[in-house]
């Protein structure tokens, strides 16, 4: 799940937590209340802040993520799309990343090896990722 905030810095803003479903299958989030909140137990988290490809000083908010082959594409506004090996849920690691200046990368959509990612400034980038294979 992502966390999308503008309210404060990228050291704080822009999580993706990787969370356990587990014990959730039972409906508990329907009885959760203020004073016996519910919540996923949190496995790992992950932020652009301070990665290969990011900004010092873009917006660094969540937004629309696909997930393929063990690989995340999240899409973080101004820090542009960041490609995040999510195979070891406990230890996400960044294995590539696009941003074209004065973008903002909101949603990226894979179609075969093609990645299009919709930006509300440039419009499409049509980019073709190479992941690093694993192990």
């Amino acid at each position: 799940m992502t966390i999308e905030n503008f309210t404060s810095t990228c050291e704080t803003d822009g999580r993706l937590l990787i969370v356990d479903l587990a014990d959730s299958r039972e409906g508990q989030a329907w009885s959760s209340t203020p004073e016996d909140p519910y919540r996923l137990p949190v496995v790992s988290e992950w932020s652009p802040f301070g990665k290969p490809g990011s900004l010092p000083n873009a917006g660094c908010s969540a937004h629309y993520f696909q997930l393929r082959d063990g690989v995340l594409a999240q899409s973080y506004y101004g820090q542009g799309t960041h490609f995040i090996d999510v195979s070891d849920p406990a230890n996400p690691e960044q294995v590539g990343y696009f941003r074209a200046d004065g973008g903002s990368n909101w949603a990226p959509y894979w179609n075969g090896d093609v990645m299009y990612i919709a930006d509300g400034r440039r419009g499409v980038d049509i980019v073709r990722p190479i992941i690093p294979a694993k192990g």
